[in-house]
């Protein structure tokens, strides 16, 4: 969850941010898909496999109609919203 003060700051560097935030009322995060921590040897992939695979899972929630999303380029992050 993001504070009025923070999300002022915020704002002052990302030109996504809005002072209507979402992220006010604890239902909206943001999941970066810039890197990932792979650790199982067995199974060797790469980020963009990983970046893929999140992906998917956050295609099949939106699908399953569990939340609303938003593909943040500029961020490297989904912009998710618990419906």
């Amino acid at each position: 969850m993001r504070t009025p003060a923070l999300v002022k700051r915020l704002r002052r560097r990302n030109r996504n941010a809005v002072d209507t935030s979402a992220h006010l009322y604890a239902t909206t995060f943001d999941i970066s898909y810039l890197k990932f921590i792979c650790d199982t040897p067995s199974i060797p992939r790469t980020q963009e496999d990983m970046k893929n695979l999140l992906g998917e899972v956050v295609e099949d929630m939106r699908r399953q109609d569990r939340c609303y999303v938003k593909y943040e380029r500029k961020q490297s992050c989904y912009h998710i919203t618990v419906r």
